[in-house]
C-alpha cells in the first residue's frame, strides 16, 4: 500500500487506547515495582510511553513460552484435536528492534516451514510501535539495521514530535484501525512528515561510538577462520542458564512434551535454549553437543553463519542489547563479536574475571 503518514495530538493518546481496548486484548508497556514490562491492559491509566526499552520482549505474545497445540485422547480409538488461538490481539508501543524481532520469527515460522499455530496467532496481531529517540545503554540496533526507526514490520508507527504524535500507517491494517479511530488522526503536513527523518538523524547520533562489525562476524564464523580457543573460552564463561535466549526476541528453540496419564493429555510448545544441556540429548542418552563450549559454538553459527543468513534472510540479532544485561558471563552479542573480529580472545585477569 502507498506510504500514508498522520498525526494524532498527545492528549488524545488516552482515547486511542481505550478504543484499542475495546477492539481487541490490548498488549502495553506497563511500570511495576519500577521496571517495565509487556501486559495486558485494559486502559491508558496502566499504559506509560516513556521507556527505553524492556529486559523481556513481547515476543511471547507471537510465540508463547508455554503454548497447548493439542488434546490427545490414544484410549481406544486414536482422537486429536488440535488447539488453534484466535484472540485478536494488540501490541501497542513495542520499539523498533522488537517489530524487526517479529519480522525475523514470521519469516521462521511461515517461509522455510509454514507453522499454522504462530500463523494463525499472527495473523491476529496488529503492531503499533513507538520509534527510539534516545538509546539505553546497551542498545545496538543502529548497528544491526533494525532502528531506532522501523521501516516496515509495523501497523502503524508513532513518532514523538513534542505535542503530538506522527503516525506512518504501514498495512491495510493499519489504515483501517486509523479510520475506525476518526478523527483522532489528522492527515500530516509536509513539514511534520519529513520531521521524522530529521529525528532519525539525530538519534542514530545518539548511539556509543562503540559499533558491532556484523559483516565481519559473519565473515569469519561462515569461513571458520576465528581466534583459536574461542569456544572453549565462551564454554568456560558460560553459566548455561538460558537467559541469553530467554531475553533473546529472535531466538526460536522450543521443545514439544506431552503431559497426561491413561493416553489422555495435551501436548505443549514451550521454549527452549541451546545454552541448556539436555536441548540435544536424545532419546538413547546419546548427546551430541554435552559440552558447554559445543552449544555455544551452536548459537553463534546460528545467529552469524552465511548459511543461516541465507535461510532466513538476515542475520539473527536486531541489536536490543537484552544478551549484555542478561548474561553474567560477558558473552554477549557485542563482546564475542568483538572477539571474532580482533582476532583475539581477552586473557582473563582473574579467575571468573
Amino acid at each position: 500500500m502507498a506510504y500514508q503518514a498522520k498525526t494524532i495530538e498527545k492528549g488524545d493518546i488516552a482515547k486511542l487506547i481505550r478504543m484499542l481496548a475495546a477492539e481487541a486484548t490490548l498488549v502495553a508497556p506497563v511500570e511495576r515495582s519500577g521496571e517495565v514490562a509487556f501486559a495486558e491492559v485494559s486502559g491508558p491509566e496502566e499504559v506509560t510511553l516513556d521507556y527505553l526499552n524492556t529486559l523481556l520482549p513481547p515476543k511471547r505474545f507471537v510465540l508463547p513460552q508455554i503454548e497447548p497445540m493439542l488434546h490427545y485422547d490414544v484410549d481406544g480409538r486414536y482422537k486429536l484435536e488440535p488447539i488453534y488461538e484466535q484472540e485478536k490481539r494488540i501490541l501497542f508501543g513495542i520499539r523498533p528492534c522488537d517489530v524487526s524481532a517479529i519480522a525475523y520469527l514470521d519469516y521462521f515460522f511461515t517461509e522455510n516451514i509454514l507453522d499454522i499455530y504462530y500463523t494463525k496467532r499472527r495473523e491476529n496481531t496488529t503492531i503499533i510501535s513507538l520509534t527510539c529517540q534516545e538509546p539505553g545503554e546497551n542498545c545496538f540496533c543502529i548497528c544491526a539495521d533494525c532502528g531506532p526507526f522501523a521501516d516496515s514490520g509495523f501497523d502503524i508507527q508513532l513518532t514523538d514530535l513534542g505535542d503530538k504524535y506522527l503516525a506512518e500507517i504501514g498495512s491495510e491494517r493499519g489504515a483501517e484501525l486509523a479510520a475506525k479511530a476518526g478523527d483522532l488522526f489528522a492527515e500530516a503536513s509536509e513539514a511534520e512528515a519529513a520531521k521524522r527523518a530529521e529525528l532519525a538523524e539525530v538519534a542514530e547520533t545518539r548511539f556509543k561510538s562503540t559499533t558491532t562489525y556484523f559483516s565481519a562476524a559473519i565473515r569469519h564464523i561462515s569461513t571458520e577462520t576465528l581466534p583459536e580457543g574461542l569456544w572453549e573460552e565462551l564454554g568456560d564463561r558460560c553459566l548455561a542458564c538460558g537467559g541469553c535466549s530467554y531475553v533473546c526476541p529472535t531466538c526460536s528453540c522450543f521443545n514439544v512434551v506431552d503431559l497426561g496419564a491413561g493416553g489422555v493429555g495435551t501436548r505443549y510448545r514451550c521454549w527452549d535454549s541451546c545454552a541448556l544441556a539436555g536441548f540435544t540429548r536424545m532419546a538413547g542418552g546419546h548427546n551430541p553437543r554435552k559440552e558447554k563450549q559445543d552449544r555455544r559454538n551452536r548459537r553463534f553459527y546460528h545467529k552469524l553463519s552465511y548459511y543461516y543468513v541465507q535461510r532466513q534472510g538476515r542475520h539473527g540479532c536486531v541489536g536490543c542489547g537484552r544478551c549484555i544485561t542478561a548474561c553474567l558471563g560477558g558473552i554477549d552479542m557485542p563482546a564475542v563479536v568483538k572477539m571474532i573480529r580482533r582476532g583475539e580472545v581477552p586473557a582473563r585477569v582473574a579467575a571468573g574475571g
